[in-house]
């Protein structure tokens, strides 16, 4: 190996720890602040560093949001994995009714407020976010697919509409919680789909 690469490879694994640091308390300024009028300068006070170092870091704003939107999905695929206890746990309509109440319990707000604000970002630049978006549609629909095969509820031919159905219902109603806060109707609606889902088939 060329002696140049293996010292740039060198300074890469010693800078990783603070970089690593670096985005994780990005990641949690963001997801309190927001994405709106987000700029680096503040950013970077925040953390306490100058804006020059986390522009070392991350090379530009939209590189660094693109790198606090997948760590924003790991956090997203760790709620998944608590979900996917849940639902193995119980049967179809209770499983889906915890998972409703889990995700849309109070102090989860901020972080569905921020998974929206993002989402609607992300969207506006699909290609550069691909991976963004891809993951916390399709993460979620092959556990919401497996659950609903596993359950009986529907044959596996038919699990992946069925289970984009489920996910969009309760993406829904939770952006119309943030929206209204009114929890007692989107309550109301999200049992109601529970016991659809859960009702026997002709």
């Amino acid at each position: 190996m060329d002696d140049s690469l293996e010292r740039s490879e060198a300074v890469r694994a010693r800078q990783e720890p603070r970089r690593s640091e670096l985005l994780d308390a990005a990641t949690a300024y963001v997801m309190e602040q927001g994405l709106d009028g987000l700029s680096i300068r503040p950013l970077a006070a925040a953390l306490g560093i100058g804006h020059r170092t986390l522009l070392y870091y991350f090379g530009s704003k939209e590189e660094l949001i693109a790198e606090i939107f997948m760590a924003f999905r790991a956090h997203d695929r760790r709620v998944l994995d608590v979900n996917s206890a849940v639902l193995a746990s119980a049967g179809p309509d209770q499983a889906i009714e915890a998972v409703w109440e889990a995700m849309s319990a109070p102090e989860q707000t901020g972080y569905w407020r921020f998974f929206f604000e993002a989402y609607g970002y992300a969207v506006r630049e699909p290609e550069r976010y691909r991976a963004f978006l891809d993951g916390i549609v399709l993460d979620w629909l092959a556990l919401i697919g497996d659950h609903l095969v596993a359950a009986g509820i529907v044959d596996p031919e038919r699990s992946f509409a069925l289970a984009t159905l489920t996910l969009a219902a309760f993406r829904g109603l939770l952006l119309d919680l943030v929206a209204t806060g009114d929890r007692d109707r989107t309550s109301a609606a999200a049992r109601a789909l529970a016991a659809a889902l859960a009702a026997p088939r002709p």
